[in-house]
């Protein structure tokens, strides 16, 4: 077909070509920026970790304690398990989609608490998940809807995590 076009109509032809794969370059590019501005540079969680010197009072309930004076009040404390969850929220950033569908991060925080002979290891770590939008239903202990778990936290869920990791481990380091 191209044989029975004049050399305007194959310049047009080529014109439009390359337009058109300027117009798919750039919408690709822009689908890239958006989801890694909406996700920042999003990487592996890195949980927040510190020893406590040994109590005098019952370490769950000091760890609970201080979660609850860092504005996380714990829903779940399981002594048997060292264990410590706070409630599930919706943080209203919205990333990415789920089944196609628009999502938002929702987040608990989990602490547990391993005793040791010299004192106690407390680990700290957000539990996250993207929910459709309107599409889930929170409680305190659960999720439930269309959600997928949040493997890599953005940058200023790590940094929260780590705040809130730092004011823990301060109100721990009271007697």
């Amino acid at each position: 077909m191209d044989n029975l076009m004049g050399p305007a109509q194959q310049t047009q032809q080529q014109s439009r070509s390359t337009w058109r794969a300027v117009l798919v370059m750039g919408a690709l590019t822009l689908l890239a920026n958006a989801s890694v501005s909406a996700t920042g540079c999003a990487e592996p969680q890195r949980p927040y970790q510190f020893q406590t010197a040994p109590m005098a009072r019952e370490p769950i309930e000091a760890l609970a304690t201080a979660l609850a004076q860092a504005g996380q009040p714990p829903v779940t404390v399981d002594p048997q398990t060292g264990s410590v969850h706070t409630r599930w929220v919706d943080t209203g950033l919205h990333l990415g989609q789920v089944q196609s569908q628009d999502a938002t991060v929702v987040r608990r925080y989990s602490a547990t608490l391993a005793r040791g002979s010299f004192g106690n290891e407390v680990t700290l770590r957000a539990d996250e998940q993207r929910c459709v939008l309107r599409e889930f239903t929170l409680t305190e202990i659960d999720v439930q809807g269309k959600c997928v778990p949040v493997e890599r936290l953005p940058p200023a869920h790590q940094a929260e995590l780590l705040h809130l990791g730092q004011r823990i481990q301060q109100a721990m380091s009271i007697p």
